[in-house]
């Protein structure tokens, strides 16, 4: 079997299996911010190759961008905190866009410590 996408934990890549002709929906941060960092972003990556060919299609959506994104209201009452800062949509694109600098992006938007994640 030839490994065509990898995620990436604790510092190293993992091939990650799916069974043939399925669809991979990648949530992303959005999914870690609504649910207070409950479920997990991972870093992936495609696996090009000279013997099988890849397709990806990236739609990439979301809410309208004066919509504020956060985590759920009740998820924060559980917790006693968000770890995550509110913010419009078109904030948090900004945010995870225009700086060069993952960490300093990651840090506007998420109020926890590493324990958090």
């Amino acid at each position: 079997m030839i490994q065509m996408r990898q995620i990436k934990h604790a510092g190293e890549w993992f091939n990650a299996d799916s069974a043939p002709n399925s669809i991979l929906v990648n949530a992303a941060e959005q999914l870690q911010i609504f649910t207070n960092g409950r479920c997990k972003s991972v870093r992936h990556r495609a696996v090009v190759n000279d013997k099988r060919e890849r397709i990806s299609i990236v739609v990439a959506n979301g809410p309208a961008g004066d919509a504020v994104v956060g985590p759920a209201a009740a998820l924060v009452r559980k917790d006693g905190r968000a770890i995550y800062l509110p913010m419009k949509y078109e904030e948090y694109v900004d945010a995870r866009t225009l700086q060069r600098d993952e960490i300093t992006s990651r840090r506007q938007i998420y109020l926890g410590t590493d324990d958090d994640r």
